[in-house]
């Protein structure tokens, strides 16, 4: 995870978090289909097993053979994460990922999210995780020791077809949330800035929209999201919407209280926007580089 991420994360850790101990994580990826043929499409899985330890972040990156396999979807309505950092996508035949568990995960296979892929020729190929850093739930941000596996994907005439990749059939919308303004003189230059996030169990979150002057002044905006009017005189609408075009709606009405950071629990969304926003800082410096 880079740099920010383990200072930071530990305060959410402190704040939220029980204690627990070093230990061994595995991050392994599992296709539907190792064999298949060229056009055929299918699933791969990248879960997570703890050993009954509890985690808290996650962050590492998933390579595939780009000569060999084309990414179709990335879903993580199902995943263990509530918070990503970096939402898994596709750069380069690889897909990057980071995010946050508030409370904690330990379980032998949790899911961080599946990827659609299609086989574009005959050959062989691997998908592996690499780069792997994964935080404990102990109240410090303790690196865990992790490991990685992979899988080998066969592509040819003569295989059997790859079993049908099953279509989404989503038709809720994404889960209830809030959304919440609040400064911090650390960050942002003091500005106001909104804190939002959700969950969509079925087709996962395709994107959020924030409207600051009415339904028609909507820009597609990612937490933390700097307020472009800072006199706080007009209601703020947040939109979330998932891959299926369902969406749940947040209004914050004009001149709501600021938060203060009077509770634990807004102590705990200013710390995960504190590590979002040095954490793709970071990443948007080291890409201009």
């Amino acid at each position: 995870m880079k740099k920010y991420l383990v200072p930071l994360c530990s305060i959410v850790a402190a704040l939220l978090l029980p204690v627990s101990s070093v230990f061994a994580a595995s991050v392994f990826v599992e296709p539907k289909n190792t064999e298949m043929r060229p056009g055929d499409s299918f699933e791969a899985s990248v879960f997570i097993a703890t050993e009954n330890e509890s985690i808290n972040a996650i962050e590492g990156t998933v390579l595939f053979s780009e000569d060999l396999l084309m990414l179709e979807d990335v879903r993580d309505g199902a995943s263990i994460v509530n918070f990503w950092i970096e939402r898994p996508r596709e750069e380069a035949g690889k897909i990057a990922f980071s995010g946050i568990i508030p409370g904690g995960y330990a379980g032998e296979k949790g899911l961080i999210f599946s990827a659609i892929f299609r086989a574009k020729k005959a050959g062989r190929g691997i998908i592996d995780s690499r780069a792997l850093r994964v935080l404990l739930n102990d109240g410090e941000g303790t690196e865990a020791h992790s490991v990685a596996s992979g899988a080998q994907i066969i592509v040819s005439e003569h295989a059997p077809s790859a079993e049908a990749v099953r279509i989404e059939d989503d038709t809720q919308a994404p889960e209830e949330f809030t959304a919440t303004v609040t400064r911090n003189p650390s960050i942002f230059e003091g500005k106001y800035f909104l804190v939002f996030a959700t969950q969509d169990k079925g087709s996962g979150i395709d994107h959020y929209e924030v409207c600051e002057r009415g339904e028609t002044s909507c820009v597609i905006a990612e937490s933390p999201y700097v307020l472009a009017h800072q006199a706080l005189r007009t209601k703020i609408i947040v939109r979330a919407i998932d891959k299926k075009g369902n969406k749940r709606v947040v209004v914050i009405p004009p001149h709501l209280r600021v938060a203060r950071y009077k509770s634990m629990l807004i102590f705990g969304i200013l710390a995960i926007a504190v590590i979002v926003f040095f954490v793709r800082k970071r990443n948007k410096r080291g890409k201009s580089i």
